[in-house]
């Protein structure tokens, strides 16, 4: 995988050509709402994950019960990884 860097100068993966490829399932918008949305100065990404499975999927009713279930999987296991990446 390249990476590259979006306008805000963060860094984003730019997947190889053999791998971008339609996906069969449109993506949680609850996940992409949480891609998109900027980390505010300051906080960490423990600290935005913790915030968003606590208050930033329950706040949007439009989701279906499957599609917080499937967003709340999703950022346990990014807060893992988190975890693990944080020295102690």
């Amino acid at each position: 995988m390249a990476v590259g860097s979006n306008y805000a100068g963060e860094t984003v993966p730019n997947p190889r050509p053999e791998y971008d490829h339609p996906q069969h399932n449109e993506p949680n918008w609850l996940l992409v709402a949480f891609r998109d949305e900027p980390r505010e100065p300051g906080e960490t990404e423990a600290e935005r994950i913790a915030w968003w499975k606590g208050f930033g999927a329950d706040h949007r009713t439009t989701a279906t019960d499957e599609e917080r279930e499937h967003f709340r999987r999703v950022l346990t296991r990014l807060a893992r990884f988190t975890e693990q990446e944080t020295p102690a």
